[in-house]
């Protein structure tokens, strides 16, 4: 199932138990669990101690509406992107305490959200995730801080574009554009990025299916980020921090 793994949480529920029933393999597409950067991500963590301040933003520049669901009551950019943000952060760290959320539709005309930030509440930790879409100037695709230093990328992994372009899936994946580490004494180190892999995630669904090998992701997890995404628009909606 791509994202969203469905409409609403109540609906994921109902998906699962009768996947149960019917004894079915049912996968949540979180492909970007893939994605080189945030591969890189996870592999520096222990490297940058004990993280205070998590930032991951989606930004593009579409100030015009667009033909097509994405536009369509009920979509929007926290139910497009919202979920591979959510399921990353949620990889990363578990389950918050509570999500505060700032959740909008800024173009003229727009019937969706089209801005959104979300900060996750990890009690010493803040995580925060946000996407616009009349962003001209990108800010970093990843900004991780901690007491061993800090660590910034800019630009989205490129397997997809490469994929459109039709490069071979074996090839795809090659981020030419460094990450900056800086550590805490002020010097500064270049970290290449690793390489995507979206194949390893179909590799992992024929070895699921062909061998009885785990679930390259959990639909549990993907019912996770949609309860916590259903939190973030009540706490829009109340202006107020929402429980976990």
């Amino acid at each position: 199932m791509d994202k969203p793994f469905t409409p609403t949480a109540a609906e994921a529920e109902a998906l699962i138990a009768l996947a149960g029933e019917r004894r079915r393999a049912l996968i949540p597409f979180h492909n970007r669990r893939w994605d080189g950067d945030f591969l890189t991500v996870a592999r520096l963590l222990p490297r940058l101690g004990e993280i205070g301040l998590f930032e991951a933003h989606w930004d593009r520049f579409r100030p015009g509406l667009r033909e097509g669901w994405k536009e369509e009551a009920g979509a929007g950019l926290l139910i497009d992107l919202g979920p591979h943000l959510v399921d990353q952060a949620l990889t990363l760290f578990g389950p918050p305490r509570a999500v505060s959320a700032d959740i909008l539709a800024q173009r003229p005309g727009s019937r969706v959200d089209d801005y959104f930030a979300l900060t996750l509440d990890y009690g010493p930790r803040r995580v925060r995730l946000s996407a616009s879409s009349l962003i001209a100037e990108p800010r970093p695709r990843f900004a991780v801080h901690g007491s061993g230093g800090s660590y910034v990328k800019h630009g989205v992994d490129p397997q997809e574009a490469q994929l459109k372009a039709g490069v071979d899936p074996r090839e795809a994946g090659e981020d030419e554009r460094d990450g900056l580490l800086t550590l805490p004494d002020g010097r500064r180190e270049a970290v290449p990025t690793e390489r995507g892999r979206y194949l390893a995630f179909y590799e992992a669904v024929a070895a699921a299916l062909l061998d009885g090998g785990p679930l390259p992701v959990d639909p549990r997890d993907a019912l996770a980020g949609l309860r916590l995404i259903e939190a973030a628009r009540r706490s829009s909606e109340e202006r107020r921090s929402v429980a976990l």
